[in-house]
């Protein structure tokens, strides 16, 4: 399931844990982040998202650069599983390893539409599998090695065991070296195969997991319902002008131009796309800010400086006047009042957006860039 325009896009955390990778050994990431059109990613933002197709050539480049041919598999065994997201407190919190991967199955388009994940039961075993959808970038060796690293440590921290595998199969061609391969997997390791797949016992899918939590469950769940109600429904296109926004708006609000260039478009083509769903280019850029501006206050360690920077204001003044008139209170009362409601209430049950804020024609802030 694409997002829209054909662009399959995924968290952009992931290009926050490459640049700190790549950072750590003295090479400068800036150089590799333009050759791919891919934007800085801070470790604290959680709303980014980024093209698929970049990410994976921005971390073959990565690794190429620091020298090392297991990147991939060096941050799939290093970094918490949890930079996952949703996605991994959902099997976190399932009450088994089974019901963590089927769900994990189900929502992994909330967390990138550029590769397909599934389970199959084949008598004793079960096989769980990775396969990019873009067929030129299934051979690519750093992204396959990162997602069956992830896989295997996010089951073993799960279930806090060292769990071994039966067999593991990746789309790429083998390794100079597989031997940092064979270590983590400690089990028999095939190449050149139709997909990456991790194979292992059926048993497995009933172990029970240490944070089994069904309320947070239900939550989260619902969560994912939403975010995939909008992949596929007749809103794609608001979706995918919503992550273009969203992916501008650090480097200051973005003009028509910007955008409609961004999603191949003419401007004209693009206010009469956003006019056939109701609503408008000024109106739309005010829900996507209202909307992030909501998701950061939740974090009380990012400065409000932050968090009007990464919504796209000139000036931290700018962005408490355009938060009074969205919710009728400042951003540190929203804040608190979070603070205090978590985890009874969601964001959406804080202040209700002040009545004609969704509509209002005056810029919140001072364009930095047109």
């Amino acid at each position: 399931m694409t997002e829209a325009s054909g662009i399959d896009l995924m968290d952009g955390i992931w290009v926050a844990h490459v640049i700190e990778a790549v950072a750590a050994r003295g090479v400068a990431t800036a150089p590799l982040l333009r050759e791919v059109s891919l934007p800085m990613v801070a470790p604290h933002d959680v709303t980014r998202r980024v093209p698929h197709r970049a990410f994976v050539s921005f971390l073959e480049l990565a690794a190429q650069a620091v020298g090392d041919e297991h990147l991939g598999l060096r941050l799939g065994t290093a970094v918490d599983p949890r930079a996952l997201g949703t996605l991994a407190y959902l099997g976190r919190h399932a009450v088994d390893l089974g019901s963590g991967l089927a769900y994990a199955a189900r929502y992994f388009g909330v967390f990138s539409t550029g590769a397909q994940f599934s389970l199959a039961h084949d008598g004793a075993e079960v096989q769980v599998t990775h396969r990019l959808r873009d067929p030129a970038l299934r051979r690519l060796r750093q992204v396959n090695e990162l997602a069956l690293a992830v896989l295997l440590n996010g089951i073993r921290r799960s279930t806090n065991r060292g769990l071994t595998p039966c067999a593991v199969t990746f789309a790429n061609a083998a390794p100079q070296d597989p031997s940092p391969l064979q270590a983590h997997f400690r089990a028999p390791l095939a190449y050149d195969q139709p997909a990456n797949c991790l194979t292992f016992p059926r048993a497995w899918l009933h172990l029970r997991t240490l944070e089994a939590d069904a309320r947070l469950l239900g939550i989260l769940r619902n969560m994912c319902e939403d975010h995939l109600a909008k992949l596929s429904d007749g809103s794609s296109f608001l979706a995918q002008f919503d992550e273009t926004v969203d992916r501008l708006l650090p480097d200051g609000e973005p003009g028509l131009e910007c955008v409609a260039h961004a999603l191949a478009l003419s401007p004209r083509t693009l206010g009469r796309r956003l006019g056939d769903h109701g609503t408008s280019y000024r109106a739309r850029i005010d829900e996507v800010r209202r909307h992030l501006a909501t998701v950061l206050l939740q974090d009380a360690t990012l400065p409000m400086a932050t968090v009007a920077e990464r919504l796209g204001f000139s000036e931290t003044s700018a962005f408490s006047r355009a938060f009074r008139r969205w919710f009728d209170c400042p951003p540190s009362a929203y804040r608190r009042l979070a603070r205090a409601a978590a985890p009874d209430r969601l964001p959406d049950d804080l202040p209700a957006p002040a009545k004609g804020a969704a509509t209002r024609a005056t810029p919140p802030g001072r364009k930095r860039r047109g």
